[in-house]
């Protein structure tokens, strides 16, 4: 069976960055793993590597070691290697302008100053892949690149497995229906 999906978790390899908000897809990918019974040890691509094929699923994840301003390098390499479609691959990543634990998903779009995204849009050389967004918040006092290489708060820490639950779960919604049905579920809004 071909690989259908490539889910990429943008992150930095390194592992004093393991628990900081900009390794939240770094997170997602190992709990998709643990999900499938995987180790995403596997160095290929520029990065951790791992193949899933099940009876109705068949994906790689990827978490990109090349750092986060060349994260388009790895995935683009397994994109293509696997001859998979722009459009089923989905990027996880940090998202300033959503409130933290928010989780949405989104088809294509710019980069909104996100360097892995600028990355992974400038060598796939498009925008029409998925993204599963996950909130992060604005700092208020603290500059941008020193909020996102600092560690989720303990506050925050409580309610982390939960958040990336729900993105594991989008992104199974999206690999077993399709982008449109996914988002309408996903993105509806709270009460």
């Amino acid at each position: 069976m071909a690989i259908k999906h490539l889910i990429v978790g943008l992150g930095n390899p390194d592992a004093k960055y393991s628990q900081h908000r900009h390794n939240v897809g770094f997170m997602v990918i190992d709990a998709l793993a643990r999900k499938y019974n995987i180790f995403t040890s596997q160095q290929k691509f520029r990065g951790a590597f791992a193949t899933v094929i099940t009876e109705n699923k068949s994906f790689a994840l990827l978490q990109p070691h090349t750092w986060m301003n060349e994260s388009g390098i790895s995935t683009e390499g397994a994109r293509s290697f696997y001859n998979i479609d722009a459009q089923n691959v989905i990027v996880i990543h940090d998202e300033l302008d959503f409130d933290f634990g928010t989780v949405k998903i989104k088809m294509g779009g710019g980069d909104a100053g996100h360097n892995g995204l600028r990355s992974a849009i400038s060598i796939m050389k498009t925008q029409d892949f998925i993204r599963v967004r996950i909130g992060i918040s604005k700092p208020m006092f603290t500059p941008v690149v020193n909020y996102v290489l600092s560690n989720f708060s303990d506050e925050e820490m409580l309610s982390l497995q939960s958040i990336i639950d729900r993105a594991v779960n989008a992104i199974e919604l999206i690999m077993s229906s399709d982008f449109n049905t996914a988002a309408n579920i996903v993105n509806k809004p709270t009460s």
